[in-house]
Formats: C-alpha cells, sequence, structure tokens
C-alpha cells in the first residue's frame, strides 16, 4: 500500500481530482478529539469526561456505584464540573439516562 500524501485528508495522489472533477467536499472528523486542559504542566482531559468514562472503561465499570457518583457530582458541582459538558460526553457514550438520573438526584 502506497503511503499517504496528505494524511489529514486521507487522500492517495492517484486518487486527487484532477481540475475537471473538484467539487466541494467537507469533511470533519467523525468525533472530535476530547478538549484538554494543563495541569501542573501535564495535558489533562476534562472532570466530566473522566467522570463519564470511569462508568464505561470495563476495567472501572464493576466498581464505580452511583452512591459514589452521587458523591462526586456533589464535591464537583461546588467546584468545577458543568453539567451541560458532562451530559454531552454522556450522550457520546450512550449513558445519557443514567448521568441524567444521577443530576437529578444531586439536584
Amino acid at each position: 500500500m502506497a503511503a499517504l500524501t496528505e494524511p489529514d485528508l486521507g487522500v492517495h495522489p492517484a486518487e486527487k481530482p484532477t481540475n475537471s472533477e473538484q467539487d466541494t467536499v467537507v469533511l470533519r472528523p467523525a468525533l472530535r478529539a476530547s478538549p484538554v486542559r494543563l495541569v501542573q504542566g501535564l495535558p489533562t482531559a476534562r472532570l466530566e469526561k473522566m467522570l463519564v468514562d470511569a462508568t464505561q472503561l470495563p476495567q472501572l465499570a464493576t466498581t464505580v456505584t452511583d452512591m459514589a457518583l452521587r458523591g462526586m457530582l456533589r464535591c464537583a458541582g461546588r467546584t468545577q464540573a458543568n453539567r451541560h459538558v458532562l451530559l454531552q460526553y454522556a450522550a457520546r457514550r450512550d449513558a445519557s439516562a443514567r448521568w441524567e438520573a444521577l443530576l437529578a438526584a444531586v439536584g
């Protein structure tokens, strides 16, 4: 397989349109990269993403209880957790119903 010359577009040189074939094409990623913050110089995912991921990762999902998550949400709600952002992450992971119930329980 020949190397791609334009990795962002995934276009092989032989597949580039000629001038007579050019049409407007809009490309966008299926899933955007998660935004990160620098915490003490280290790139770190948002708190909301870490909370949602903790319930979805097989290594953690069986040990993270709703009671523990409600406690985390109470603490995070007083500091920096954004409910809207958390629900966006939950929707991407097909976990909206659980997180909506948890947020409603916390108030």
